[in-house]
């Protein structure tokens, strides 16, 4: 457990050390003498638990001690980190109404302990009931970590781990294994299967990332989604776990299907079928396309949405052609429709997963990012293949050229016929173009590639108006 220990008096810090060890023998403590080195710890680290005192000085040498200053970290620590439990340490005659402001913290779900306080006062003076507090915590982590038999081979993210175990407690089922899961743009995504004690299954995915991008996640699927697309259209979301993560948050959604593939497994096994569920994709995502407004814009501002201009700088980036001017219908786009994030039931039905770009954007963003993913996703099945090596991607615009002798035409063709439904073909090749050139700020992407891709889009709307 990471705890910060927020005292400045020496003796009180020889005092509670012991306690600390003893509760947590294998803590990893950090210790702040005044409200500025505190608040800098809470800055550059996380933490799992914050053991303050209440009156502290501002700044190191100060005799300015104060409750304002202890209360200055618990607000920026509710701020940076409302997941995370705090222990104040109070004086007797602290005044009821400082008392009451820091009981206000409310509960939370901690380590696997249903309404856990996320801010509790103890007597500076009584260790007994600290190390009481301390202890609880530390055995609540450890029955945490010892209830789930996990198999997270070549999974190092602690915290995605802790959701895990989290949510297996939650729902009582102690075996787990995680089929999938992947680091991108610093979060952590897995496919996993909990099984309880009687044999009974759960299938979830679970995103592991910073708390406010969780919650506002959260939020925006429950505009968007559940009321606007049909059941069974998406991996319906239960309410996140919130704390006990430290700075981050898990989104939790159900996974029914026991047989349930990835686009880009079902992309290797069986093209043809991918193709149909392409078709099937477009059908249930037609409630998104509905009723929205056209933007005009150019090809410079589309791409610098996606793409700021030092990523591109010193690149052969043609400015004429980023100064076309263009109306692109505007809809709900999933935003990050990849191959991974398309699962296909044992049906052939298709269903959606990880809503972290779910938003308003060009209407055919999401049938574009899928056909290109099978090139630009690192798990994309078009990588390192035959066809990828012989094609010629500056083609990309000349459909017909583009698909010669390609495994996965019909596949590509669903999405091109799916995005040419969805806006005109300026709108179609100016989002094209913004979206290759996104992808120069991904290590795993050749560059040659996407400007090639990106180029070849532009190239057609610049011909088409010639």
């Amino acid at each position: 457990m990471k705890i910060l220990l927020v005292e400045d008096e020496d003796r009180s810090v020889r005092q509670i050390m012991p306690v600390i060890h003893g509760a947590c023998p294998q803590s990893v403590l950090s210790i702040a003498g005044d409200r500025d080195s505190a608040l800098e710890a809470l800055n550059g680290e996380s933490f799992d638990l914050i053991i303050c005192d209440l009156r502290i000085p501002p700044t190191p040498g100060s005799a300015d001690i104060d409750e304002r200053h202890g209360l200055a970290v618990h607000a920026y620590a509710r701020e940076l980190m409302p997941g995370t439990p705090i222990i104040f340490l109070t004086a007797f005659a602290t005044a009821k109404n400082v008392r009451d402001q820091l009981s206000t913290g409310g509960t939370s779900d901690v380590f696997g302990v249903a309404d856990y306080p996320m801010v509790q006062l103890t007597e500076k003076d009584d260790l007994d009931e600290t190390g009481r507090l301390l202890l609880g915590l530390q055995t609540a982590l450890n029955e945490l970590r010892s209830y789930s038999n996990v198999d997270a081979t070549g999974i190092d993210d602690e915290m995605f781990i802790r959701a895990v175990c989290s949510y297996a407690v939650r729902i009582q089922h102690p075996s787990v294994i995680i089929g999938y899961a992947a680091g991108l743009s610093g979060a952590t995504v897995g496919r996993v299967t909990l099984i309880a004690d009687n044999g009974a299954t759960a299938r979830i995915f679970l995103k592991v990332v910073d708390r406010a991008e969780a919650v506002d996640e959260y939020q925006r699927f429950n505009l968007y989604v559940p009321n606007r697309l049909q059941p069974g259209d998406f991996a319906p979301a239960l309410p996140p776990i919130v704390s006990g993560l430290r700075t981050r948050a898990a989104l939790v959604s159900t996974l029914g299907d026991a047989d349930c593939v990835s686009m880009f497994r079902l992309l290797r096994d069986d093209p043809s079928a991918a193709a149909e569920a392409v078709f099937r994709l477009r059908r249930s995502l037609a409630p998104w396309q509905s009723g929205h407004q056209r933007l005009s814009t150019n090809m410079r501002q589309m791409r610098q949405a996606r793409c700021a201009d030092h990523v591109v700088e010193g690149l052969d980036v043609d400015t004429g052609l980023e100064e076309l001017a263009v109306e692109v219908r505007q809809a709900v786009v999933h935003g990050d429709l990849h191959g991974e994030n398309v699962l296909i039931d044992s049906l052939g039905r298709p269903f959606l997963i990880d809503f972290g770009d779910l938003g308003e954007g060009s209407a055919s963003l999401d049938p574009l990012t899928l056909e290109l993913s099978l090139l630009f996703h690192k798990d994309g099945p078009g990588r390192n293949t035959d066809w990828a090596r012989a094609v010629d991607f500056g083609a990309w615009a000349e459909l017909d050229r583009y698909v010669e002798n390609s495994p996965y035409e019909d596949f590509i063709r669903a999405c091109r016929e799916w995005a040419s439904a969805c806006d005109g073909s300026d709108a179609v090749h100016a989002t094209a173009y913004a979206h290759a050139m996104r992808q120069l700020k991904y290590d795993d992407v050749d560059p040659n590639l996407a400007l090639s891709i990106a180029r070849s889009a532009g190239n057609a709307i610049r011909d088409g108006r010639a």
